[in-house]
């Protein structure tokens, strides 16, 4: 994917329909490309994880579980998910992922994505 204006995510759902979990109690993501000009989505599969927390509290957060994840999601620009702790946000950034945090309708968060990335190229354009 050379095109700047395309980029592939990853989405963490409980339901294919929210973004709703959280990174470490993901069972799989939905890999999917974004076409930010045309706002089209294609998806791509949904690839199966071994969370990265124990039970129902990500105290006893799996160190190898989140590099394994980080690497299955090593050609993904974006990872759209409820919510990511430090050491999981860092697992991925060292790979040139980015996290997107919050809630929503998967539909939504990708408009939100667009729109963000929209306004980083615009301000970085003011600042030169």
């Amino acid at each position: 994917m050379d095109d700047v204006h395309i980029y592939r995510i990853a989405i963490a759902s409980s339901d294919g329909i929210n973004v709703d979990t959280h990174f470490g109690h993901a069972f799989s993501f939905i890999i999917a490309d974004v076409n930010e000009q045309t706002g089209d989505v294609t998806e791509i599969e949904e690839r199966d994880v071994s969370p990265a927390c124990e039970g129902h509290t990500c105290g006893g957060h799996q160190g190898r579980n989140i590099s394994r994840i980080a690497e299955l999601l090593s050609d993904v620009r974006y990872v759209l998910i409820a919510r990511i702790g430090p050491p999981a946000a860092a697992e991925l950034a060292s790979k040139g992922i980015d996290t997107f945090e919050g809630t929503g309708t998967i539909e939504q968060k990708i408009k939100d994505l667009i729109g963000f990335r929209i306004l980083n190229r615009e301000m970085e354009a003011l600042l030169k």
